[in-house]
């Protein structure tokens, strides 16, 4: 019994993560992520099926500085297939200019994994012209490694 031991547990260290995997895969991309403080920014949200059973899936921000909005919040893919939906994130009043994050949350109901998506969003001071590029000033400067104390 001793000698079979060592030998399961191996064997369960190899067979468990491939049962435990997730089925699904998901997938963001950005289709609107520049706005001003008004607007809304979209996002492209891809869930692709693997199993043999349905799954459903819930979207949600648990972020006070943001709303969503997703029809429908609470979703079911069929198996071996894949649904994309747009989610909407607007900022509330508040919210800085500039870069901000906005965390989607992605909950598979039927195994309670959650999967966090962080969201990009450049928020446009409503103030500042609208450039679309911004010049900057980079200076470069180099220092001997030795100097004179003269």
């Amino acid at each position: 019994m001793m000698r079979v031991l060592p030998f399961l547990i191996v064997a369960l260290l190899v067979v468990l993560p491939g049962v435990l995997a997730a089925n699904y895969e998901i997938s963001v991309t950005p289709v609107k992520n520049d706005i001003y403080p008004n607007e809304s920014a979209s996002f492209k949200v891809t869930i692709t099926n693997f199993d043999r059973a349905a799954q459903r899936f819930q979207m949600y921000t648990l972020d006070p500085s943001w709303v969503l909005r997703i029809e429908p919040m609470t979703t079911t893919i069929q198996p071996s297939t894949l649904q994309e939906y747009t989610v909407y994130v607007k900022p509330k009043v508040g919210i800085g200019y500039g870069a901000e994050a906005a965390t989607l949350i992605i909950k598979n109901l039927e195994s309670n994994l959650i999967h966090r998506q962080t969201l990009i969003i450049y928020v446009r001071d409503p103030n500042s012209p609208g450039l679309d590029y911004r010049p900057s000033v980079k200076l470069d400067f180099t220092v001997p490694e030795t100097t004179s104390p003269r």
